[in-house]
């Protein structure tokens, strides 16, 4: 039993120079807390995480805590407006997902052992993208997509 038995053919993706907003509209569209980036040939180069985006919507008294400026108080953030939170999102929807992503994550093949996956998934990782070795994406794999085949 391998990976390429048990992943997703066709994960969740965009371009690394896609923008924010263009990232948000897939995210909701698939329900999907993470979606894979790629460069323009296809091949890996990160994840984009729906948490990422709590550092733009966050109060900006909550800014310090992820490395952003902060010019209000406590009890400002308290009464911030709806137009405030998207002003400080609008700053960021035309940038590149790139700037956002995180490129530091486990990768695995698709002649990978699956007892060697469920391993590497058991340590925490949620899932993990599928390549080719070009390093195209061609797939993700998860606990879940694993018990479905199981389950089915």
């Amino acid at each position: 039993m391998y990976c390429k038995d048990y992943m997703l053919t066709e994960p969740v993706k965009i371009n690394k120079d896609a923008t924010i907003s263009e990232a948000i509209a897939l995210i909701l569209k698939h329900r999907q807390q993470h979606i894979y980036v790629v460069d323009a040939e296809g091949r890996f180069v990160g994840q984009l995480d729906a948490h990422e985006f709590a550092k733009v919507l966050a109060p900006a008294t909550v800014g310090p805590n992820y490395g952003m400026e902060s010019d209000v108080s406590s009890s400002a953030s308290a009464a911030e407006s709806y137009q405030q939170v998207e002003e400080r999102l609008s700053k960021q929807v035309g940038r590149p997902v790139e700037h956002f992503m995180d490129d530091d994550l486990p990768v695995v093949q698709p002649d990978m052992a699956i007892a060697d996956v469920i391993m590497l998934l058991r340590g925490g990782t949620e899932r993990m993208p599928v390549v080719d070795g070009d390093g195209k994406l061609i797939g993700g794999i998860s606990m879940i997509s694993i018990l479905e085949r199981f389950h089915n």
